[in-house]
């Protein structure tokens, strides 16, 4: 996965590919050329192109994504 894509790391899950990248920077890149089949945490990005998802789908693959993010 990460050979053609250039990340350090990658897992694939149901709901998408979780790509780490060296630097918040090549993950905001990438990210943008994903656009709203993708979002990025710090260096980490969720690829969900090619995935059929539900909106409550969508919503626990993202949530997982988040997971460690203080939100207040």
């Amino acid at each position: 996965m990460c050979e053609t894509i250039l990340c350090n790391e990658g897992w694939t899950t149901t709901g998408g590919d979780f790509l780490q990248f060296d630097s918040e920077g090549e993950a905001e890149q990438f990210a943008t050329y994903l656009g709203d089949d993708g979002r990025r945490w710090k260096n980490v990005v969720l690829d969900m192109r090619d995935k059929d998802l539900t909106f409550e789908d969508k919503k626990m693959v993202i949530d997982t994504l988040y997971s460690k993010k203080d939100w207040s």
